[in-house]
């Protein structure tokens, strides 16, 4: 019998499905256009959780002037459309969000995007990960849209990792790649494998510019792909 640790399927697993049960959002904006600003008002508005909550007191004393604390720094490109919030304690965690203008001037494309490091290498939370939204801009609702949808493949990078564990039976820890191919390890190649060679992705969104950025690391070293928005979806750039 396989006990199974997808770890990664399951932090995307469980950012599709708190927005996939979503409904149409209604935005309140000042003037016709929102801004980053209101975006990230309406992120953070009511905060229902831990995580969420320490961004949303930090972007309140932001926007007042007040000084953060010494963990945090946030930065506001409101002419680029682009928020990022950093915090510094046991780990390194980066929140940031921006908009793609949609080529039919009806819509924009959101992204939230988090990824934390720990000791210089990925180290995936519960909160960790990346969602989209389409914004209308004639109803000023948003909802949620799959990655797919835009021309994504969230998974670039993953030959192996997504189905990860122990073997009972054999009473050894294995790794499945996406051919099938399974190979087994003692619990020395396991740790090697975990922390130098086990791939996991992040993303990096655009604060000037349009492109999309997945990272696959691997230890401390990464690989990158760029993707190319054209207003209606992403295309790999070669």
């Amino acid at each position: 019998m396989k006990t199974k640790a997808t770890f990664l399927l399951l932090t995307f697993a469980f950012v599709c499905c708190a927005f996939a049960s979503a409904q149409k959002m209604k935005m309140k904006i000042k003037g016709t256009r929102p801004t980053i600003t209101d975006f990230v008002n309406f992120e953070f508005q009511d905060a229902e959780d831990e995580f969420y909550g320490l961004i949303s007191d930090a972007w309140e004393k932001f926007k007042r002037k007040q000084p953060l604390s010494m963990e945090e720094t946030i930065v506001l490109d409101s002419k680029n459309g682009y928020m990022r919030y950093e915090r510094n304690d046991e780990r390194h965690t980066t929140v940031e969000m921006c908009y793609w203008n949609c080529a039919d001037k009806k819509h924009k494309l959101l992204a939230v995007n988090a990824y934390s490091f720990e000791d210089g290498r990925v180290c995936l939370g519960q909160f960790d990960g990346i969602s989209f939204r389409l914004y209308d801009n004639a109803r000023r609702t948003q909802e949620p849209i799959a990655a797919e949808d835009v021309g994504l493949d969230l998974y670039t990078g993953l030959d192996e990792g997504q189905e990860s564990g122990y073997d009972a039976d054999k009473k050894m820890f294995y790794i499945k790649k996406d051919d099938g191919a399974v190979r087994y390890m003692t619990r020395d190649e396991w740790d090697d494998w975990e922390k130098n060679v086990r791939p996991l992705n992040i993303y990096h969104l655009p604060r000037k510019g349009t492109d999309f950025v997945t990272s696959t690391y691997r230890g401390t070293s990464h690989t990158d792909v760029t993707w190319q928005w054209d207003g209606t979806s992403f295309s790999m750039k070669k």
